[in-house]
């Protein structure tokens, strides 16, 4: 895809000028910023989320996406003014001017504008304070409304708190943490992504050496209040400042190449499908980035079940390059956390905070390569476990669709059949056949049943024992429901004590897959993903857990610190943090890119609710790597 650059000058006209605020302090305006009539222009530059420098470290991956990603229907301009030194939170709203779009028209069948300035006539009454900062809403989808064209100081803002009246007295701290439903990310469609003011700082990270946390994290975008001009001509030729924006959705896809998964020789499957689990309902209004992750890295560097974290990724919460190579970005990087409304919170109910907390059974509905798009589900160490966290939900179909059953200690990939007595009509191995030929192979009584008075094998008695089954789909569980002797015939005291049902249910677990379906969930791994770098290009794991861990029935188990001798010393909360924090979560702009490599056993009969287990479980069934792609890419690949 061809990216351009394109420049257009917006219609908004609103007067500026001057005024001072209660403490009698005077905003110092050049002269030449007004008009004989008070007016004045000012322009930015606002740059799409888009490829630019590509940083050296594994997570500075990058890609444009596609047309429709970045398409603009509205746009509205928000000014705030702070004081001098003082932390941009508590600035406050000073205007809200709505933009043209026109710049960010697409103009070619393979071309969409990236970067555009927009000039706008502002009203400088609000601005009281030293510093002008600007704040950029594309595509809010409804959430803004009730400005004016002759009063730019105050609006609505539509949150999930309710409709917010924006004031000058709303500080950018108050505003950045409103709360948007999951259903403006886009206008339902597939396009028109809402965006916002990325949340950058000013040092990069990710190089051994490197002094990410002596950056100074910032959101709002700067102005020079000098630039302000009485024609737009001349505001166009001397910007103000720049904006970069990002979008607040996060994007899925998960692709297969079914004929080339690594399944068992004698198990074949279809129907590839996929969805989304525990997504948020909700979202912050700007991504909430924290200071002291930048000083954060893996501290501990060997005993790695997924190699030791590349050098180049080691300090992980910072692009290692600035946005781009101009002046407007030298001090522009990129973040990659942010706190999430439900961060570390404990949840009593998981469905008040995320949709699809348990995907049910008829709800795949991805196909291969099809995009899925939510919003960002952050956490903190404490909460790596399935229910806090945003998977990925997969069903295969085995057995050409027929039901089957599996009995986990006979092999998760050997698929029984229905019993013949429940109408299977085909010669592969049953539910009765495992009882009878294997489960009791050692039972002379019951052999001997089987095989006639001379010990021949003759398969054929077994038509002589009736085997009927129960099965419950919801559970996906089923149970023997009777054995008994064919019409005419009886059973010793012995046979009959050997073909008890009630011990057989005991002794056994047996599995129901209704349609021959199978189920698999992936936690998303956002600093998890990779793995030691390898002749086929996979890029290093920035979090990686430990190899000799062989209890993970509680989080303590997960984060542990090993020594030689495969004794755990233990992990403090902060050196947890500092090892693993952000191993699993979704953040926005992020694209996961979820590869399925395999499959190495059949998963689980219906899907799995959503638990207190640890992310990180030793068992695996489906092989995963993830890529995370502006878009900043994650990859991930799975063996099923």
């Amino acid at each position: 895809m061809k990216l351009f650059k394109y420049s257009f000058l917006a219609a908004s006209l609103v007067t500026l000028a001057a005024c001072s605020d209660s403490s009698n302090s005077v905003v110092e305006v050049q002269p030449k910023s007004f008009d004989a009539e008070g007016n004045g222009y000012i322009s930015v530059g606002i740059t799409l989320p888009t490829t630019t420098t590509p940083g050296t470290r594994a997570n500075d991956t990058f890609d444009d996406g596609t047309e429709d990603e970045y398409a603009v229907g509205d746009a509205y301009l928000l000014l705030f003014n702070g004081a001098e030194n003082a932390a941009e939170a508590s600035a406050t709203f000073c205007g809200i001017y709505p933009l043209q779009t026109n710049p960010f028209s697409k103009h070619a069948s393979d071309q969409i504008t990236t970067e555009s300035q927009v000039t706008t006539k502002i009203d400088g009454q609000y601005i009281t304070q030293d510093k002008l900062y600007a704040y950029v809403i594309l595509n809010p989808n409804g959430v803004i409304s009730g400005y004016n064209a002759s009063d730019p100081s105050t609006f609505t803002f539509t949150t999930t708190e309710g409709n917010q009246a924006i004031s000058t007295a709303t500080t950018f701290g108050d505003f950045s943490k409103y709360t948007l439903p999951a259903s403006v990310i886009n206008n339902g469609r597939g396009r028109l992504f809402m965006m916002t003011n990325a949340a950058l700082t000013t040092k990069i990270g990710g190089l051994v050496g490197s002094t990410p946390e002596q950056g100074t994290p910032y959101t709002l975008a700067t102005l020079d209040m000098t630039k302000i001009y009485p024609t737009a001509t001349q505001a166009e030729d001397n910007p103000a400042g720049h904006i970069d924006v990002e979008r607040v959705a996060v994007k899925v896809t998960v692709t297969t190449d079914q004929t080339a998964l690594q399944g068992h020789n004698d198990v074949t499957f279809s129907d590839f499908a996929w969805q989304l689990g525990n997504t948020n309902k909700t979202f912050y209004n700007t991504k909430q980035f924290e200071k002291r992750w930048l000083a954060l890295y893996a501290g501990q560097t060997t005993g790695y079940a997924e190699g030791t974290p590349l050098a180049a990724t080691i300090k992980r919460f910072a692009s290692g390059a600035t946005l781009a190579n101009d002046a407007e970005h030298a001090e522009a990087v990129r973040t990659y956390w942010g706190v999430d409304p439900n961060y570390d919170t404990d949840i009593a109910d998981f469905s008040t905070i995320f949709d699809n907390p348990g995907i049910a059974a008829g709800n795949y509905t991805f196909t291969s390569g099809q995009n899925a798009y939510t919003t960002e589900n952050t956490l903190d160490v404490a909460h790596q476990s399935f229910q806090n966290t945003t998977y990925v939900g997969i069903s295969l179909k085995f057995n050409d669709g027929n039901d089957f059953y599996i009995i986990d200690n006979y092999g998760r990939s050997n698929i029984l059949q229905l019993s013949k007595d429940d109408g299977y009509t085909g010669n592969a191995q049953t539910i009765k056949d495992y009882f009878l030929d294997v489960y009791l192979a050692n039972n002379q009584e019951v052999q001997d049943f089987i095989t006639g008075e001379e010990g021949e094998a003759n398969p054929t008695k077994k038509d002589n024992i009736v085997f009927k089954m129960a099965q419950d789909e919801t559970t996906g569980v089923a149970t023997i429901a009777s054995i008994a002797p064919a019409a005419g015939l009886t059973f010793t005291p012995t046979l009959a004590a050997a073909l008890n049902v009630q011990e057989l249910n005991n002794a056994v677990t047996i599995k129901y897959y209704k349609g021959g379906l199978s189920y698999y969930d992936v936690r998303i791994k956002h600093f998890g993903a990779g793995g030691t770098t390898t002749a086929e290009g996979e890029t290093g794991c920035e979090t990686p857990w430990f190899a000799n861990i062989h209890d993970i029935n509680s989080v303590e188990y997960v984060y542990q610190k090993w020594n030689n001798a495969g004794t755990s010393t233990g992990y403090t909360v902060a050196e947890q943090e500092q090892n693993f924090l952000g191993r699993y979560g979704v953040l926005r702009n992020n694209w996961y890119d979820i590869k399925v490599d395999g499959v190495r056993e059949i998963g689980d009969p219906v899907p799995r609710i959503p638990d207190g287990t640890p992310d990180d479980e030793l068992e695996k069934y489906i092989s995963v790597k993830i890529h995370i792609l502006p878009w900043a890419v994650r990859t991930q690949r799975v063996i099923l």
